[in-house]
């Protein structure tokens, strides 16, 4: 059976991997997908890139407290 994948948040190079490492340790799986993708990165830049983070439904929930404690102080997040 497979699980709903529900969008999570968007995030920018760094905070994209620190979210990354973050769901990891904290046995979340998840997808990403970048919003502008290699070849127009390469050409523009990746301060520019954005990064759409989903989860499976079950752990949406757990997920996104994660992401408001990560980012509670900061302004790196478009939810």
């Amino acid at each position: 059976m497979e699980r709903e994948m529900c969008f999570l948040t968007e995030q920018q190079p760094p905070w994209d991997g620190v979210l990354s490492d973050v769901l990891g340790q904290h046995g979340i799986p998840f997808l990403t997908r970048d919003a502008l993708g290699a070849g127009m990165t390469s050409k523009i830049g990746i301060m520019l890139e954005r990064v759409s983070f989903f989860v499976p439904s079950d752990k949406l929930e757990e997920a996104r407290e994660l992401v408001e404690d990560l980012f509670s102080g900061e302004a790196p997040t478009e939810e």
